[in-house]
This record gives C-alpha cells, structure tokens and sequence, in this order.
C-alpha cells in the first residue's frame, strides 16, 4: 500500500531556503535538489517502516547525495505519512 505525504508548514520554507542556497551556488543545483526530495519522499511513501526510527515515532530517511534527512511520522489511520522536517544535517541536531 502506498501512502500519501502531507507536509508540515515548516517544510515548505525549509525547501525554498535549501533551495535557493543551492542555486545560489551553482544554477540548476537547487532543481537537482527538489528532484531528489521528491524521489526521496516517493520512496518513504512507498515503504514507510523501512527506515530507523530515531526519537519517539519519528522515523528519518538520509536523502541521497546531500547532507539532508527526512524526519516522518507515519499515521496509519489517516493512510499517511507526516514530514515534519527535511533537515540539513550541518545545523545542530538540537534543532531537529
């Protein structure tokens, strides 16, 4: 069964401001990055337990070539998964 995602309202503003950094870095490096959360997100959606949970229900996906996890709750009865966070793993953890 594959789930659906629903974002936290802090996602979005992570994504726009990894974004734009990487853009600001190299010009289509930002796209890449969206592209490979969306793929990352795909497979969370369709294998939600596969990955280790980390802090009370919370489970984090490492997004491949970036330094980024993905923080997730799964909610079985809404036949969801939550991203609360996709979170640079360079900030402090405490923030997590």
């Amino acid at each position: 069964m594959e789930y659906d995602a629903v974002f936290s309202s802090h996602v979005k503003d992570e994504l726009q401001e990894s974004y734009d950094w990487y853009e600001g870095k190299q010009l289509g490096l930002g796209e890449r990055f969206l592209t490979i959360i969306e793929r990352a997100v795909s497979t969370i959606c369709r294998h939600p337990a596969a990955f280790s949970i980390k802090l009370n229900k919370f489970r984090e996906y490492p997004v491949p070539k970036f330094l980024y996890v993905i923080i997730y709750e799964i909610v079985p009865d809404k036949g969801g998964v939550y991203i609360l966070h996709v979170f640079n793993t360079y900030l402090n953890p405490k923030k997590k």
